[in-house]
């Protein structure tokens, strides 16, 4: 165990005492990853600059994730079959007529979506392949830049969403304070992640230089107290491999007790070995499973001429 003081100080605890957990990012790049000793939170440490990572979300992500500026209709497929997904779990909190901000709204499926399903949506994306190609295709409200670039009215929201975005930020505590100004009293702030101690992918896959930090149950819970709100539910969703998690803006009853987190999440990434991944079937039924996605994503686009038909024919089949 390679103990060492960070660069950067833990989101939850500003301690900087942490252990390191790997060298390496997913393609064998230099990349540390540490976890705090006393909150349990893994994160990249050191890390590039302000400068270096705005330029990378706003002209390098894409090509980085899919070698792409603008999605195929492939992705267009998938990620409208994402957005009725996220649909199904948001709905118990989202009323018709409310106002709802998608902050990082990728290629702007679920903001489509969530007006056609009655709310005023709008969204923040900085990719500006991905964000203009929304805007264009379907007429949707996007902002193209950072969330310190734009300025909503003060409380002009009834939900603000984040999907699979935390984990890029900065820092994550000031970005959530920064959009609740935002957010009305008692509004609602759904937050989603990967899941850190998440054993059915590769044991490396999950460092990327993308993410800059990678949640538990508990640091998630715990950051968003940090930042000001309490905690309507948090829990894993399926196999376990993302976070989802409820919020209300509202003074947090409690502190979350981080008590035994390093331990566990520790354990947790040691005991995911290559060794132990290959000896199970995870490595085995995954890529047949991508493969079927694949043709099913090619045989549902086949006659689709536009990025509109193939989110009106998904969300079509919705109502």
């Amino acid at each position: 165990m390679k103990r060492v003081q960070t660069t950067v100080p833990c989101i939850i605890t500003g301690t900087n005492d942490a252990v390191v957990v790997c060298e390496r990012d997913r393609h064998s790049n230099p990349l540390r990853t540490v976890i705090n000793l006393e909150s349990g939170l893994v994160y990249t440490d050191p890390r590039p600059s302000h400068d270096e990572v705005k330029k990378f979300y706003s002209e390098d992500y894409r090509k980085e994730y899919k070698g792409i500026l603008v999605p195929k209709k492939k992705h267009i497929q998938r990620a409208g079959v994402t957005a009725l997904d996220r649909w199904g779990r948001i709905e118990p909190y989202v009323q018709r007529g409310s106002k709802v901000l998608d902050a990082g709204a990728g290629g702007g499926e679920l903001v489509y979506l969530l007006g056609e399903k009655g709310c005023g949506a709008s969204g923040i994306e900085p990719n500006k392949g991905y964000a203009n190609y929304a805007i264009d295709q379907y007429g949707v409200d996007i902002h193209v830049g950072f969330f310190e670039d734009v300025a909503f009215e003060p409380v002009a929201f009834d939900t603000i969403l984040l999907f699979h975005v935390l984990e890029h930020l900065e820092n994550p505590v000031q970005e959530i304070e920064r959009l609740m100004s935002f957010l009305k009293p008692g509004g609602t702030f759904i937050i989603e992640v990967p899941n850190v101690t998440y054993r059915h992918g590769f044991p490396t896959a999950k460092w990327h230089i993308g993410h800059l930090y990678n949640f538990d149950r508990t640091t998630l819970a715990a950051t968003a107290i940090k930042a000001g709100m309490d905690i309507i539910e948090v829990n894993e969703l399926g196999d376990g491999g993302n976070l989802f998690g409820v919020f209300a803006n509202k003074k947090p009853i409690k502190p979350y007790s981080l008590e035994g987190n390093f331990e566990k999440v520790f354990h947790e990434l040691e005991a995911h070995t290559i060794l132990r991944h290959m000896l199970s079937p995870n490595p085995y039924y995954r890529p047949i499973k991508r493969a079927i996605r694949s043709l099913s994503e090619k045989w549902a686009t086949r006659n689709k001429g536009s990025g509109k038909d193939i989110l009106d024919g998904l969300y079509g089949q919705s109502r």
